[in-house]
């Protein structure tokens, strides 16, 4: 559930990246370094919804959450998008929008793509993800 560590490194030096494989060893690692970014491919998570999700954020609030994913639908979007420590990038993003996400989490700010961002603000041809 880690993306690529050398953006974190070159970012934060000394900065711990974690690998954790399901959402009991993230619970774990967050229990005892928390605040934390967390960078969730939400596709290969062990997350049944995103309601469980929005629990665990809740549940963590110290924490940034990044999802990385080109599978949320439309409703899913939404749903995060109101969240302040939930950031979204599509798999499909740039270097530069992952690092910036990264950064901007590591802040303590909400990072949303620019895909994303165009569908939010209701931009037609703006977004490529499942709509359900």
């Amino acid at each position: 559930m880690v993306v690529r560590q050398p953006h974190i490194s070159l970012l934060y030096a000394g900065a711990k990246v974690s690998e954790v494989h399901d959402k009991k060893s993230l619970y774990g690692q967050l229990s005892v370094d928390e605040p934390a970014v967390v960078v969730l491919d939400y596709s290969l998570s062990d997350y049944k919804s995103v309601d469980e999700l929005l629990v665990a954020a809740k549940r963590f609030a110290t924490v940034h959450w990044i999802l990385f994913s080109n599978e949320l639908s439309e409703r899913a979007i939404r749903q995060v998008s109101g969240e302040e420590n939930i950031s979204i990038v599509l798999k499909e993003s740039g270097e530069e929008e992952i690092t910036a996400a990264i950064r901007e989490a590591a802040e303590g700010r909400r990072y949303i793509c620019h895909h994303v961002a165009g569908m939010l603000d209701g931009v037609p041809g703006q977004v490529d993800i499942e709509t359900t």
